[in-house]
């Protein structure tokens, strides 16, 4: 975990790097614009160029492979760069608003470097120019127009614009950067009149109130009346106009917004293991509901009152928040008791899946098996670990979708169930319980002919696809221990889970993975190639030892040198 002193640390290494400076007056070597990637205010019309266009196909923003060159030379052509930020806000005051303004940045001065031509040193250099200004204005409802004469900045502008609303006056102020492009295109005459490390900050002068701004709803959709119940208590006091914008930590004392161009903040942690009132769950006399090793090892009527404590206690806590919504203003009420009665639909259907285990054996036995292969895939990864506990969301999500994973014609077949949850929360074990269960269910009740793909597992980046599939490999051996005999039940020993292999298979193209046997030989000789078929290089098993792997004529194998392995 990052310690809050590391974190700052982090923060402030990013805004030094992509924002600046790296000291006041700072001398730099090359161009200003290609040092600071942000916080620029550039002069009028300065439009894309060519060179522009390769930088933004090193990042990836263009494709330079997408067969559509003409078109994105053509949108980038017509891409300005930003020449003006603003901060918008809302004031309060029984005579006139009057604010202060405080604009903060620099230019850089393209200079002799003396002494040069007798070192090492470039003979030009960048110094860096602060600029300030300071103003106080009074709102008196009437456009304000500063010029670069007001400001004593040159090309410098400032346009203030309000509005009333509600007892409150609400209030723009733009920045400009009112330089005109040189006549030829060159980037040392342009520099100069760019403006960098810009920053606006207003605070209130005596009598006159920042508030928070007013609430937009302007989508009028349930996403926005969700957001309004779920972030009622948050207060936004400023919002930003080509940058962001941030205000003080105290606003009752030192009242103050200001833009921000690398925004930053703190979110706090969510626990994994859920509200106060699940933790009787994992340590109770009826057994430990959220072990694997209780889960797997608890069968009959036992293992379904166990599991019926899940949503009678989320039922309990459901009773608690819903005495709250009396409290809330009027109109969150109705979205308020929406999503309660969402939540109790969700308790309804772990109370299906819990029947099912009830009553149907081998929804039982196979949902006792997921859980006995989550456990074994844990103790190969943490043998010191003991027997993994389940929060209570992992759980509940499992039995929130087991039933209509198991009935293809029921209802909720139709609802994509999501799981959400920040990362490192225990998602991936969830849903791979879920999909071991759909392995061994196919396979139990077509008496061990349920073959073929059972799941797809889908991702965005490379890194996690190998990274989850490595996690995926070691669930999958689990399940295939299971199946030859390994580590089963007492009362499970008899099940028939078929002669073929439980098998995984990466499926991401020749760029990650060779094609062909051909493709695989060349592939494995060289130790830089990205598509070598070797993407597992641990045993799931006995992660302390590397795979083996070889190819021949037969295919690409692998297997583990511990001899007492079930892949050696």
């Amino acid at each position: 975990m990052t310690s809050p002193g590391s974190r700052s640390g982090i923060v402030s290494r990013i805004n030094e790097d992509l924002l600046g400076p790296a000291s006041e007056n700072e001398e730099l070597a090359a161009y200003p614009g290609d040092v600071y990637l942000t916080g620029i205010l550039y002069p009028q019309d300065n439009r894309m160029m060519e060179d522009d266009t390769d930088q933004l196909q090193a990042e990836g923003v263009c494709d330079i492979n997408s067969g559509d060159d003409a078109a994105e030379e053509v949108s980038l052509a017509t891409t300005k760069r930003p020449a003006s930020m603003g901060l918008s806000f809302a004031v309060r005051s029984d005579e006139v608003p009057v604010i202060c303004l405080a604009f903060s940045g620099a230019c850089y001065k393209e200079e002799e470097q003396p002494g040069a031509e007798e070192s090492d040193e470039p003979d030009k250099v960048w110094k860096r120019i602060p600029l300030k200004w300071e103003t106080q204005v009074a709102l008196d409802h009437s456009p304000v127009d500063l010029t670069p004469s007001d400001t004593g900045i040159e090309g410098l502008a400032v346009h203030i614009r309000t509005s009333k609303w509600d007892g409150q006056l609400l209030v723009t102020v733009a920045v400009i950067n009112q330089n005109k492009l040189p006549e030829s295109y060159e980037r040392r005459l342009i520099e100069p009149l760019c403006f960098f490390q810009t920053q606006l900050r207003v605070t209130p002068v005596s009598g006159t109130l920042l508030c928070s701004r007013p609430p937009v709803d302007s989508a009028g959709d349930e996403d926005s009346s969700m957001a309004s119940l779920l972030y009622r208590d948050v207060v936004e006091y400023s919002v930003g106009h080509t940058c962001s914008a941030d205000w003080s930590d105290d606003m009752s004392n030192s009242p103050a917004v200001f833009t921000s161009w690398i925004p930053s903040f703190v979110v706090p942690a969510v626990s994994s293991e859920g509200v106060e009132e699940f933790s009787p769950l994992s340590q109770s006399e009826s057994g430990p509901v959220l072990s694997t090793e209780w889960l797997s090892e608890t069968s009959g009527d036992a293992l379904a009152d166990g599991l019926a404590r899940l949503p009678e206690t989320y039922r309990k806590w459901l009773d608690s928040q819903e005495k709250r919504v009396d409290s809330l203003p009027e109109s969150l009420c109705s979205q308020a008791t929406e999503h309660l009665s969402r939540a109790r639909h969700a308790a309804d259907r772990m109370d299906g899946a819990i029947e099912k285990i009830r009553k149907d054996t081998d929804i039982a036995a196979a949902f006792r098996l997921a859980n006995r292969a989550i456990m074994m895939q844990r103790a190969w990864g943490e043998p010191d670990g003991g027997a993994l506990i389940w929060r209570p969301f992992q759980l509940g999500f499992v039995l929130l979708t087991l039933e209509s994973l198991a009935d293809g014609a029921h209802a909720d077949r139709d609802t994509a169930d999501l799981l959400w949850f920040p990362t490192g929360g225990g998602k991936t074990e969830a849903y791979l319980a879920l999909i071991a269960f759909i392995i061994f269910y196919r396979r139990l009740k077509h008496r061990g002919r349920g073959l073929g793909v059972a799941a797809f597992m889908r991702y965005t980046l490379r890194l996690l696809t190998i990274q989850q599939f490595q996690r995926a490999s070691a669930m999958i051996c689990a399940c295939d221990a299971i199946r030859l005999g390994d580590e089963r039940p007492a009362d499970l020993q008899s099940l028939q889970l078929g002669n073929s292999p439980i098998g995984i298979g990466l499926w991401v193209g020749g760029d990650a993975t060779p094609n062909t046997l051909t493709q695989a030989r060349k592939a494995m000789g060289d130790a830089s190639a990205q598509n070598r078929p070797d993407q597992l290089k641990h045993c799931p098993c006995h992660q302390n030892r590397e795979l083996r792997w070889a190819i021949s004529d037969a295919g690409v194998s692998e297997y583990c040198p511990d001899e007492i392995c079930r892949w050696h």
